[in-house]
């Protein structure tokens, strides 16, 4: 996965996470569409490699 903009795969998305209390860690809840490549230092669309 890497950025539309400039292809770095330095990128984040928004997530909810829960804690599990079974297993005493974090898990994924759902991913959001906003995406954010640090590269850019802005707002990006994310694509997998080779799209």
């Amino acid at each position: 996965m890497v950025c539309a903009t400039c292809g770095s795969a330095d990128v984040s998305r928004d997530a909810w996470g829960d804690w599990d209390v079974a297993a005493q860690g974090w898990v994924v809840r759902t991913v959001f569409d906003s995406a954010h490549c640090h590269a850019c230092d802005g707002e990006t669309r994310i694509v997998a490699l080779g799209d």
